[in-house]
């Protein structure tokens, strides 16, 4: 039985998306694209055509919305870049009038592009007062960091007519309000008492103590606080330190080179007693031609490595490491003459207050590590009589014989070091200490020679050359003083 096509009613054979006849609903002529293919179908579809259309044209402009409102939100951002007031105005008036373009489009209704419009009008006005807005708040931000910065230079050169001049410029502008004002000048008065107070510190840290310490200080510097105070303090001793270095850098390049001589170390203005004393004990036995105490070098080394240990602990501030560091000089500097020193020379180098850096964990690869690890290894091993007897009681050939073979092992190990690409690990150094200790190491032929008597040093030593003026007169007297008259 034949299928029977159900009928439309005034259904006329038409192709699809063919024109609208003529003298249909005029409301056709509104119709987009799509909803004039569908009542193009037949007659009986114009009212779907029109409430097709209706959600075409909801669809449509909620899109067209949504996608200028998107492409807005990133033009925004990129444009924030931009530190130009009048570019960034221009560039958003480039953008609208692009998307202004893309308002009449093929397909779209009449109604959609009237609708399209008004809301473009509206986003437009207010996308140009924002605009003019953030040009303007722009303009503004940056003479106030123009002002802040001209006012810091004031600041750091103490130049208080600059400093008038930035203010009068801000108050002409009006971004600059007199309770500001009031604190600047607080704060301009403030910084100038510092910074004397910090430049008679670097000059002539002594002095500046005794007067940061006086209890008339905030009395005669009455822009300064307590803190100041504390902070001067802390700098001023800093840089007692930091000249204290300077003068043993001078005198133990002085002694290397025979130039030392003791007025030179009398001289001096920021060592202490423990540095005259070692310097002029050093002096004394360049002069004696005294040999050195195998057994001073090996306890050289571990004034280095406890110094190397305080390097590497972040928990040390500079301020005192540079105090540790200037101490273990000192003290290296009383047992092996800077002549003698020789490795020990480049360790203290190394470990110059200059280059210390605590913000990156120590590498373990590092040579100079690697070499740290060796001997704190053999100095526990000396210590535990493992080379010999080390005791108080025993024989100072015994003692030196020991403190030598410690020595040999550390050589041995460094030349071991040295020639491993890339570097042994910590685990392959201790390990080859271990060998090393149970292999008998030839210590009869010591690298630096024996004294026949023990060199004691320790509180005898406060006695033995200080002070310094009961020296003999001309004793170890230079020519010409190394430091510069105070």
């Amino acid at each position: 039985m034949p299928v029977q096509v159900a009928q439309i009613p005034n259904f006329q054979s038409q192709a699809i998306n063919a024109p609208a006849m003529s003298g249909r609903d005029p409301g056709a002529q509104a119709l987009g694209s799509l909803a004039q293919s569908i009542a193009g179908v037949s007659e009986a579809f114009a009212g779907q055509a029109q409430r097709i259309q209706k959600v075409e044209n909801a669809r449509i402009i909620s899109e067209n919305r949504n996608r200028l409102s998107e492409e807005y939100a990133n033009f925004q951002i990129e444009n924030q870049k931009e530190t130009d007031p009048e570019k960034r105005m221009a560039a958003t008036m480039t953008f609208l009038k692009k998307q202004q373009q893309t308002l009449d489009q093929p397909g779209y209704s009449p109604y959609v592009r009237d609708a399209l419009t008004g809301h473009f009008d509206n986003f437009a006005n207010s996308a140009r007062i924002r605009s003019v807005e953030d040009a303007a708040n722009l303009t503004v931000k940056r003479a106030g960091l123009s002002l802040s910065n001209e006012i810091e230079e004031a600041k750091r050169t103490g130049d208080r007519s600059l400093f008038e001049a930035a203010k009068a410029t801000g108050r002409e502008a009006g971004i600059l309000l007199p309770e500001q004002e009031q604190a600047l000048d607080m704060d301009f008065d403030r910084n100038i008492q510092f910074q004397s107070a910090r430049m008679q510190a670097e000059d002539s840290p002594l002095d500046a103590i005794e007067a940061l310490e006086s209890e008339s200080f905030l009395t005669t510097n009455p822009g300064l606080y307590p803190e100041d105070q504390d902070k001067l303090i802390r700098y001023a001793k800093q840089q007692i330190e930091v000249k204290r270095g300077d003068e043993i850098d001078l005198l133990e390049n002085a002694l290397a080179e025979g130039k030392l001589g003791f007025p030179d170390i009398k001289a001096a203005e920021f060592l202490s007693p423990k540095d005259r004393r070692a310097i002029a004990s050093s002096l004394k036995k360049t002069e004696q031609d005294t040999p050195i105490s195998q057994q001073e070098y090996l306890n050289a080394w571990k004034v280095a490595d406890t110094l190397r240990a305080a390097r590497n602990d972040p928990k040390v501030s500079d301020d005192s490491y540079r105090l540790i560091h200037n101490e273990a000089r000192t003290d290296i500097l009383n047992r092996v003459p800077p002549s003698l020193q020789g490795d020990l020379k480049k360790e203290l180098g190394y470990l110059s207050p200059a280059g210390r850096d605590t913000s990156q964990p120590v590498k373990a690869s590092d040579r100079t590590e690697l070499e740290s690890i060796a001997r704190a290894q053999i100095s526990r091993a000396h210590d535990a009589g493992m080379y010999g007897d080390v005791s108080k009681e025993s024989p100072f050939e015994t003692r030196e014989k020991a403190a030598r073979k410690a020595e040999d092992l550390r050589l041995h190990v460094k030349r071991f070091i040295e020639s491993r690409n890339p570097p042994p690990d910590p685990a392959e150094i201790r390990s080859y200490v271990d060998t090393l200790n149970g292999t008998a190491i030839d210590g009869d032929t010591p690298l630096i020679p024996a004294i026949p008597a023990p060199f004691s040093i320790g509180s005898e030593i406060d006695s033995l050359l200080a002070p310094l003026p009961g020296l003999p007169p001309g004793a170890g007297a230079a020519t010409d003083l190394i430091l510069p008259p105070k």
